[in-house]
């Protein structure tokens, strides 16, 4: 069948991205809204190729968040940019305390979707998951029909 499967996904109750399917690939995709009517939002597509190093990267720089946020004086910032010449740390940034428009926590695409809480981290991992093993059933399905 020559045709795409689509779904949102949730997790946290009112976190969502988008999981698309097609015979050949699969891909996770996010929209980030701006911050008022007048201006654009922006998106961040994870391909199948990316989901291993992105459930890697966030890991990772959990644990470094972690470290961080226990050595950051009490009232300070800290803003830390990883960028994706650095391996596999997938344009992330750590962000200790709120400075300007960065938020507290792990973010993707630097600036978005900050994750300071690791029970919500775990969430959008299970969810990464989840349509790892969803796809490739998918794809069969597709190529089948």
């Amino acid at each position: 069948m020559n045709g795409t499967y689509e779904e949102r996904v949730c997790w946290k109750g009112y976190r969502s991205f988008t999981f698309t399917v097609n015979r050949d690939s699969w891909s996770i995709r996010f929209y980030f809204p701006g911050p008022d009517a007048r201006y654009n939002g922006s998106s961040l597509s994870i391909n199948q190729e990316e989901i291993d190093d992105y459930i890697t990267s966030y890991r990772k720089n959990w644990e470094e968040y972690q470290l961080l946020k226990n050595n950051i004086p009490e009232g300070g910032s800290f803003r830390k940019e990883i960028s994706i010449k650095e391996g596999i740390w997938k344009k992330m940034s750590i962000n200790v305390g709120s400075s300007g428009i960065y938020a507290d926590g792990v973010c993707i695409d630097y600036l978005h979707l900050p994750i300071n809480d690791e029970e919500e981290l775990n969430s959008l991992l299970e969810q990464f998951e989840y349509c790892k093993s969803k796809a490739p059933k998918i794809m069969e399905w597709l190529s089948k029909n």
